[in-house]
């Protein structure tokens, strides 16, 4: 029989906070915008708080429709308050993600037991692929957010006998599932969809199928959601196709963005992105087809399909990327919190598998982690050296310590060691990022913001550099380049902001400094033409800022 413990969940609740509040916002703000991805989004909701435009997603003053509009609305509301800075835009994925490994807690809470709460959370938490995501401006951590506390409301509302709460639950699943619509896009509803339908099959609660199509719920669903689609629709008519059938059933069914991956892609993500827990998820299936049927199995049962039909919908498409499994993780940290809690009270500890699995892990995070630089030639070996020799020496002590507690009849200090070392392995990680991110125009921005002047004129030759218009606070005009804009400049072809050489030679000959900012290997190509008189202002990493001075 649940029995709740009023004291001890909000106690729970505040240590939860203050540990997640620690983890995902050290370090947030030590490394500029990666691109294209974050400073792509963080320049959109420049824009939007720019022109007071917050219908039409703009990127350079150019037309983009990949995504709906939230994440970019909720992105403006963190530059009127924080600016262009890192840490504070950042802040929206870590709260993001807090939310979710707290509701995690919470429902676990009321399904399960405490401390089946309290390890769920943490699994959830500290999950290799998580803990990184949640330091980074991109969808999946909102859409993922939104989908596990759209199912998690769904799911307890398959639970309980209390008709009014469980309207007021099923109302708030609808709730969460336009935010993940109006976030995403359409794939907001297939996972949550299919979950619901294989979950309704296999424990066969037919009765749930009226919750899924609860008329009022459907109601806020298309009251949240039809508004901003519509009316984006009406102002530009070329968006219905574009996101629609571009965006949506062409990236899933073809390779039309170059993104393709074999089928079995995901499966490794997750093997990697579950660490340190991976062995125990695995070790913990076997509880899910126990033939017991009571809330507590109805839940993993929903959980597993959770898992599975979003990695197989996410790996039978064309298009894949790292990130477009986070929504699997808190269903999985779930079965295997559930596990945990089976492990720290059954007398033999179950050692198994996950033991030795953790074992193999562990050391291959060393090992890999210590050799990995060396065969990557943008990687300076040197400065990395110190952060690989600290991930090894973590995986060699996680290891011995392991071993000699492979008789311990005691599951708690192998818990404390996995917690303590996954920290290591995720300082180590964060010292090492910045080492590896691609290179960001932030140090060229501020050695050339001093030397501007009113009139002056930055453009890019030959790549459009997303973070530039961000650190510049100004969009940029770019020449000979397409890309992700071509969409937008097949309708707005007049723009000012794509140029050809023709128009560079004019702006040249003009009365104005111009800065002109290009890669190394476009530079040599540039230099030969001879047709640009220059000189070479500024040089970072392979970046080159050439300057023509006015007449």
């Amino acid at each position: 029989m649940f029995v709740f413990h009023q004291k001890k969940y909000w106690q729970d609740l505040f240590c939860l906070t203050l540990l997640f509040s620690f983890m995902y916002t050290l370090l947030l703000g030590d490394r500029p915008f990666g691109t294209p991805d974050e400073a792509r989004y963080v320049e959109i909701a420049r824009e939007m708080v720019e022109t007071q435009d917050y219908l039409t997603p703009r990127l350079n003053g150019i037309k983009y429709f990949e995504k709906p509009a939230l994440y970019y609305w909720m992105l403006a509301g963190g530059l009127k308050i924080f600016g262009t800075s890192e840490w504070g835009l950042r802040l929206w994925p870590a709260l993001l993600t807090l939310c979710l490994c707290l509701a995690t807690y919470v429902t676990s809470f009321r399904l399960f037991d405490r401390k089946t709460a309290v390890l769920s959370a943490l699994v959830l938490g500290t999950a290799l692929q998580v803990f990184s995501h949640a330091r980074i401006l991109i969808l999946d951590i909102p859409v993922s957010v939104f989908l596990g506390l759209g199912l998690f409301f769904f799911l307890r509302a398959t639970q309980t006998h209390d008709l009014s709460f469980r309207r007021r639950l099923i109302l708030g699943y609808f709730v969460f599932l336009a935010l993940a619509t109006l976030t995403k896009g359409l794939m907001s509803l297939v996972i949550p969809g299919g979950v619901i339908f294989f979950w309704i099959l296999w424990s066969r609660r037919y009765d749930c199928f009226r919750l899924a199509f609860h008329p009022v719920g459907l109601g806020i669903y298309a009251l949240m959601t039809a508004p901003w689609h519509i009316w984006v629709s009406i102002v530009n008519p070329e968006f219905p196709y574009f996101y629609f059938i571009h965006e949506h059933f062409l990236r899933y069914l073809t390779d039309v963005h170059g993104r393709y991956q074999p089928p079995y892609m995901f499966f490794g993500v997750f093997l990697l992105g579950m660490f340190p827990w991976t062995a125990y998820f695995f070790a913990a299936l076997p509880e899910v087809f126990k033939e017991k049927h009571d809330i507590k199995r109805e839940t993993l049962q929903f959980c597993f399909i959770w898992v599975v039909f979003t990695l197989v919908f996410f790996s039978t498409s064309n298009s894949k990327l790292i990130p477009y499994i986070l929504p699997v993780y808190p269903a999985a940290a779930m079965i295997t919190g559930y596990y945990l809690r089976q492990v720290f009270s059954t007398a033999n500890q179950r050692k198994g598998y996950a033991h030795y699995g953790t074992l193999v892990l562990y050391g291959l995070i060393g090992v890999v982690g210590f050799i990995a630089p060396c065969f990557d030639r943008g990687v300076d070996v040197q400065s990395v050296f110190p952060y690989a020799v600290a991930l090894l020496c973590i995986s060699i002590f996680v290891c011995v310590v392991f071993y000699f507690q492979k008789t311990s009849p005691s599951f708690l200090g192998r818990f404390v060691t996995l917690i303590l070392s996954s920290m290591g392995v995720y300082v180590t990680l964060l010292l090492f990022w910045p080492h590896v991110d691609r290179p960001s125009l932030k140090p060229i921005v501020e050695n050339l913001q001093p030397h501007l002047k009113p009139g002056d004129k930055i453009m890019t030759y030959h790549r459009y550099f997303y973070d530039l218009p961000v650190y510049l606070n100004q969009k940029v005009p770019f020449i000979h380049w397409g890309g992700e804009f071509e969409y937008g400049l097949q309708h707005e072809p007049d723009t000012p902001w794509r140029l050809n050489n023709e128009q560079l030679k004019k702006i040249w000959d003009q009365d104005e400094t111009v800065y002109l900012i290009m890669r190394d290997d476009i530079y040599r190509h540039f230099k030969k033409e001879r047709r640009f008189a220059h000189q070479l202002f500024a040089r970072y990493k392979n970046i080159r800022v050439i300057k023509k001075v006015g007449k």
